[in-house]
C-alpha cells in the first residue's frame, strides 16, 4: 500500500511543473546541507522555499559525506499542513529513479541521503522534493533542489577525493596518534644501586670517627688517662651499636624493622651516657680539689 502511494505521488508530481503547480503547499524553515557523516564539518548550507531554490552548480558528494534536508510543510494560510505523502525523489542520467518517503513529525520533515544507498544508480543524479495529497483541491508539489555527482569506484582527481583526504592535502589534517596506557615505574627502579648506597653509608660511618681520631691526636698530650669505668665502656659500645644499626638500616632494613632495635639501643645509650657523664664530673671535681690543696 505504501509503495502504491509512492508511485501515485510520483505520477502526480510528474505532471506538476518544476516548482509549484498551485499555491496549496508551501515550505518554511527549509534548508539543505552537505556535511560529514559525523556532523563535525559542513561544506554546504543553503536555504530554500517552495518558489525559490538555491542556484548551485553540480555538487560532488564524497563517500564520507551526507546530504541533509529539513523543512516544514504549511498550507496557503500559513498553517501546518499534513499532506498524505512527502517524499524525496532521486533521478539519475540513465532514467532510473527512487522515491523515499519522508516522515513528518509536528509539521517538520528531516531526510538524509547517503551515497552508499545509491550504488545502483548512475553517478549523476537529481534530487527533488514531492508533496501530494489525496484531496483533489490540493495541488501536488514537485520541487527540484540540486544536482549531485556521486563518488566513483576509483577516484582519480582531487575533486573526487573524500573529505578527509582533501583536508589532509589542504590543511595537513592528521588523525590523533593512538594512545597506549603506561604504568608508572616502581620506586625500587629509581633507587640508586646498592654499591653506591654502601659507599655513602660507609662515608657516614667513617667520617665522624675520622674527625674524632684527628681531634684526639691533638688532645692526647694534655690528657691524663685513667682506666675507663664500666659505664664509659658501655656508652662507647652503645654508640658503636647505633652506628652499626644505621649502616644496616641503610643497607637492608625497613623503617619498622629498625625502630625496635633503635629504641633498645637508645635506652641503653641514655642510661650509660648519664652514668658516664656523672663519672667524668666526679673525676673533674676530684682533680680540681687536688690542685687546690697543693
Amino acid at each position: 500500500m505504501r509503495l502504491l502511494r509512492l508511485h501515485t505521488l510520483a505520477a502526480l508530481a510528474a505532471l506538476a511543473p518544476t516548482c509549484v503547480l498551485g499555491a496549496s503547499f508551501t515550505l518554511t524553515d527549509a534548508k539543505l546541507s552537505i556535511t560529514s557523516l559525523d556532523g563535525g564539518s559542513t561544506r554546504l548550507s543553503e536555504s530554500f522555499t517552495a518558489t525559490s531554490t538555491p542556484k548551485l552548480e553540480r555538487q560532488n558528494l564524497a563517500a564520507d559525506e551526507i546530504l541533509r534536508l529539513s523543512f516544514s510543510v504549511k498550507d496557503a494560510n500559513g498553517e501546518v499542513a499534513v499532506p498524505d505523502q512527502v517524499a524525496v525523489k532521486v533521478d539519475d542520467d540513465k532514467r532510473k529513479s527512487i522515491v523515499n518517503a519522508v516522515a513528518i513529525k509536528r509539521g517538520k520533515a528531516v531526510y538524509s541521503l547517503k551515497p552508499d544507498k545509491l550504488s545502483h544508480l548512475g553517478r549523476s543524479i537529481t534530487v527533488s522534493i514531492l508533496v501530494g495529497s489525496a484531496d483533489p483541491s490540493l495541488d501536488p508539489l514537485n520541487l527540484h533542489l540540486l544536482d549531485l555527482l556521486l563518488p566513483g569506484p576509483e577516484p582519480t582527481t582531487s575533486t573526487q577525493l573524500t573529505q578527509r583526504a582533501r583536508l589532509e592535502q589542504e590543511q595537513g589534517f592528521k588523525p590523533w596518534p593512538a594512545r597506549f596506557h603506561t604504568f608508572g615505574k616502581p620506586a625500587a627502579d629509581s633507587m640508586p644501586p646498592k654499591s653506591l648506597s654502601a659507599i655513602w653509608a660507609g662515608a657516614v660511618l667513617i667520617v665522624p670517627w675520622t674527625v674524632l681520631l684527628g681531634l684526639l691526636s691533638i688532645l692526647l698530650p694534655s690528657l691524663s688517662f685513667k682506666a675507663p669505668s664500666l659505664s664509659i665502656i658501655a656508652l662507647l659500645l652503645s654508640l658503636c651499636y647505633l652506628e652499626s644499626l644505621a649502616a644496616v638500616y641503610w643497607w637492608s632494613l625497613t623503617l619498622f624493622e629498625m625502630l625496635p632495635w633503635l629504641a633498645l639501643g637508645g635506652v641503653v645509650a641514655t642510661l650509660t651516657g648519664k652514668e658516664a657523664l656523672g663519672q667524668l664530673r666526679r673525676w673533674r671535681l676530684q682533680s680540681k680539689s687536688a690542685q687546690a690543696t697543693t
